[in-house]
């Protein structure tokens, strides 16, 4: 479950980059995006993994009450258009023996290269479905 330009991630960065005079000390929400995206592929490489991403800054989900509203739009998005909402996709954990469960994104989908502003899906990873 990730924010696709959380706003305490993107502090983060700064504050650790700031310390370790690393360039650039401060990161765009699609520059934050892009990243987040180079390591989700990495993860995405493993059978096992799937991911919920939110058009977003918000940056908890499950200890609010953004655990049953938020969807792949926002935090409160509620499934108004169609997304996937957090609150079901949760509830396909453990997949069960047989099971399924896919990562979730709203958003153009995009080939890394293509990725522009914040709010894309990453091509390589759309669609991933765990199955157990």
């Amino acid at each position: 479950i990730q924010s696709k330009y959380d706003g305490v991630q993107m502090q983060y960065y700064t504050s650790v980059a700031t310390t370790m005079h690393k360039l650039p000390l401060r990161l765009s929400q699609s520059e934050f995006a892009d990243a987040m995206n180079v390591i989700l592929e990495r993860h995405d490489a493993h059978a096992n993994y799937v991911s919920f991403l939110v058009n977003s800054d918000q940056h908890c989900y499950l200890d609010s009450g953004y655990a049953f509203t938020a969807d792949t739009s926002g935090p409160q998005g509620g499934g108004a258009d169609g997304q996937a909402m957090l609150s079901s996709w949760i509830q396909e954990f453990p997949v069960l023996r047989g099971g399924t469960v896919e990562s979730e994104c709203e958003g153009e989908q995009l080939a890394q290269g293509s990725w522009q502003g914040a709010e894309y899906c990453d091509v390589a990873q759309a669609g991933k479905v765990f199955q157990a």
